[in-house]
C-alpha cells in the first residue's frame, strides 16, 4: 500500500525524526569526551559509571510512568514537555562545572540527577512520538516507526563524533549547549504542526487502506488502546521480547564501558 502525505503530515514526520536524532544525539555524544574530562577533573570510574547509568535507570523506570501521562494529558503534552526536559537537562549539564566550582562530589550528584531528567524526558518524548505516528497512519506503523527508529540510530552514530569535535572547539560546555539547544530550537515547528488538522489522526490515505477499531469524531479517526496494563505485563511474549532487549542492551552496556575505559 503507497504512503501518500499531505505536506503537514510529511512535515510532522521529518521533524518528529530530526527531533529524535538529535535527542538521541545528546545522550551518546558524552562517550566521546567524558572519561577524559573526568579523569582531568579527578573523578571516578564509579562517578562517571553512576552518571551513564543514571540515564538508562531512570529511562527505564519512567517508561511505563510515560504512557499513563501520555494517557491522561494527551500525547502532544507529554511529547513537548519531554523534548523541553530533555534539551533543558542537556544544557544544564554543561553548566554544571561552573555552578558547582568544579568540586567532584557535587559535580558528580548534578550531573546524575540531570542525566535522571534527561532519561525521563527522552522516555515521554519517544513514547509519545511513537503513539502519535501509529495514530496518524494506522496502515503504515511499521514504515513510520522504523523510520523514526533509524533516526535514533543516526543519533547514536553521529553523537560521538560531533560530541568530540565540540568538545576539541570549546572546552566541556559546548558540546551540551550546542546539542542541547536543537531540540529546543524543533519544539516551536512541532508545537504548530501537531496543532494542525492533518495530524494526530488518521490520514486519508491510511484510514481508507485500513480497517480496524477505532471512534470518528468530527470526521476524524481517533485510535485507543484499551488493554489494561495488568493484562499487558501478564502475556509471556512481552517478557520474552523484554528479557531479550535487556540481554542485548546489556552486552552492548558491557562492551561499551570496557572500550571506554580502556580494561578491554
Amino acid at each position: 500500500r503507497k504512503l501518500v502525505l499531505t505536506r503537514i503530515e510529511l512535515s510532522f514526520v521529518v521533524t518528529v525524526c530530526f527531533s529524535l536524532t538529535f535527542q538521541a544525539t545528546n545522550f551518546a555524544m558524552m562517550a566521546a569526551f567524558f572519561p577524559l574530562y573526568a579523569a582531568d577533573a579527578g573523578i571516578s570510574i564509579t562517578q562517571t559509571n553512576t552518571v551513564f547509568i543514571a540515564y538508562s535507570v531512570a529511562k527505564m523506570l519512567m517508561s511505563p510512568v510515560a504512557g499513563a501521562l501520555a494517557t491522561r494529558f494527551g500525547r502532544r503534552r507529554v511529547l513537548i514537555g519531554g523534548i523541553a526536559l530533555v534539551g533543558c537537562s542537556t544544557i544544564f549539564i554543561g553548566m554544571t562545572p561552573d555552578l558547582t566550582r568544579r568540586e567532584v562530589l557535587p559535580m558528580v550528584v548534578v550531573m546524575t540527577g540531570a542525566r535522571i531528567l534527561q532519561g525521563v524526558g527522552l522516555s515521554c518524548s519517544q513514547l509519545a512520538t511513537f503513539a502519535m505516528l501509529s495514530d496518524s497512519f494506522p496502515a503504515h506503523r511499521g514504515l513510520v516507526s522504523g523510520s523514526a527508529i533509524s533516526a535514533i540510530g543516526l543519533g547514536w552514530a553521529i553523537g560521538p563524533p560531533i560530541g568530540g569535535v565540540l568538545y576539541v572547539i570549546g572546552g566541556f560546555r559546548l558540546p551540551f549547549v550546542v546539542m542541547g539547544a536543537i531540540p529546543l530550537c524543533l519544539l516551536c515547528p512541532l508545537v504548530m504542526l501537531t496543532a494542525s488538522a492533518g495530524v494526530i489522526q488518521s490520514s486519508s490515505a491510511s484510514v481508507a487502506a485500513h480497517s480496524s477499531k477505532g471512534t470518528a469524531t468530527n470526521g476524524r479517526q481517533v485510535w485507543r488502546d484499551k488493554t489494561p496494563f495488568q493484562l499487558v505485563i501478564r502475556k509471556p511474549d512481552v517478557w520474552i521480547v523484554a528479557f531479550t532487549a535487556f540481554g542485548y542492551m546489556s552486552k552492548w552496556g558491557w562492551w561499551d564501558i570496557q572500550v571506554r575505559f580502556g580494561f578491554a
